[in-house]
């Protein structure tokens, strides 16, 4: 079964399924990560600020179906890339 959301109901249910923050050191506030368990799909966010206007931030997600996200196109001022592994 395919899953289709737009991208607007899939932050919504990921913002509803709340964050559980893991530090992986808690003596760096600059670098969290953070678990989410949606309804179709478990999430870690990772996120390091290395300088000032400078971040990095890591997505893994682990879909429970395929899901199909349709993203509108925006003009931002970041760089965005997906690696997909398919087994």
């Amino acid at each position: 079964m395919t899953i289709r959301l737009t991208y607007a109901e899939a932050e919504e249910q990921y913002q509803a399924a709340g964050e559980e923050k893991l530090q992986c050191d808690p003596t760096d506030e600059l670098d969290v990560t953070l678990k989410v368990d949606a309804p179709y799909a478990q999430r870690w966010k990772r996120k390091i600020v290395l300088r000032e206007g400078i971040h990095l931030k890591i997505i893994q997600s682990q879909y429970k179906d395929r899901l199909i996200i349709s993203e509108p196109e925006v003009e931002s001022n970041y760089i965005g890339c997906n690696f997909l592994q398919y087994c």
